[in-house]
């Protein structure tokens, strides 16, 4: 570059056309996710020694940085996920709240008048008006059981689907985080040796969306790629290579989904990581899974019993999520 008060002229212009070109960038990505405001760090050029003294040469670009702060990125991240995790655990949990504690179309109407109705029977046991009340309320509880049965099946299958798609997409994230991780290392390796601040954003980005499916940890390597972890220390990222999560089916109980774990390719093992999966929606539709699921029982009511007397209406057997066997019709000895 000339020297003088020319040279001093023009690297003033072409620093301050970056300086406009930076702030032009900003403005046109204001409403991008993820995007980090960008500024120009600007010094003096070498000056030149003269007899009079060193005489300056101008201004000249040192970089374009990015305004980033790691600490409450990471703050960020956490906080993401416990909000992500217990807004999962109250959606599902409230389903099953309002299907049983309903006042009007809950369980407690219905087992209220069924014992209602045995009070009855208990207070006037020759009237036959109030053994077949006891009966038709019987039958209505087992109704309300069945209902109810149906309604956690479907929660059920429910999450299942949720599940599913919400590994799907860690393990998309996770590859996308694994891609960009290579360009970023090509980009640093370049030789220019300048931060390329919109793969970083962007893979910032994909790290906090990460973190709203799974708690995570990351860490920086001295190639600039960034390794991520889940769970208590698994790998799913490390430098250009992501690992895969999977849904099995519980060895124990086949309604029951697990989170598998694998990284290295399909040649590696699968390892249960379920119990060690913290933070984000995921850990939210595990912990209800794992931690509130109502599993319930046979529901079924069983009509007529033989009486000695045929005029006499049956009593009805109950069975309410127990595990006893049925209990036997009442007999009468002669």
């Amino acid at each position: 570059m000339a020297s003088g008060i020319l040279g001093t002229a023009s690297s003033a212009l072409l620093s301050f056309q970056r300086a406009l070109a930076t702030t032009g960038h900003n403005i046109a990505n204001v409403n991008t996710d993820g995007f980090s405001r960008q500024r120009v760090d600007l010094s003096t050029q070498t000056p030149n020694n003269s007899g009079a003294g060193f005489i300056g040469n101008g201004v000249q670009v040192d970089g374009v940085q990015r305004s980033y702060d790691d600490f409450l990125e990471r703050e960020l991240r956490s906080s993401i996920g416990a909000r992500d995790s217990s807004r999962t655990y109250a959606e599902f949990a409230s389903v099953v709240d309002n299907l049983l504690a309903d006042p009007n179309s809950g369980l407690s109407p219905a087992l209220q008048n069924f014992f209602d109705s045995i009070q009855q029977v208990a207070d006037d046991p020759t009237a036959v008006p109030a053994r077949e009340l006891m009966l038709s309320e019987a039958q209505s509880l087992a109704s309300s059981f069945h209902h109810i049965d149906g309604e956690l099946d479907g929660l059920r299958d429910r999450i299942g689907i949720e599940f599913r798609n919400q590994v799907d997409e860690i393990n998309d994230l996770a590859g996308s985080i694994a891609s960009l991780n290579e360009d970023i290392a090509l980009a640093f390796g370049s030789g220019t040796g300048q931060p390329p601040n919109d793969l970083l954003d962007q893979r910032d980005q994909l790290v906090l969306t990460l973190s709203e499916k799974v708690g995570v940890t990351t860490l920086e390597q001295s190639d600039h790629t960034l390794n991520v972890y889940i769970g208590n220390g698994q790998p799913l990222v490390v430098g250009q290579k992501a690992g895969s999560l999977s849904v099995e089916r519980n060895s124990l109980d086949s309604q029951q989904l697990d989170i598998g774990f694998s990284f290295g390719g399909s040649g590696s093992g699968s390892s249960l990581i379920t119990d060690k999966i913290s933070g984000g929606s995921g850990a939210g539709s595990s912990g209800f899974a794992t931690r509130c699921w109502i599993r319930p029982r046979t529901v079924w009511v069983r009509s007529p019993c033989p009486w000695p007397r045929p005029s006499m209406p049956s009593i009805a057997a109950v069975r309410i999520w127990t595990g006893r066997p049925a209990p036997a019709c009442p007999t009468s000895s002669a």
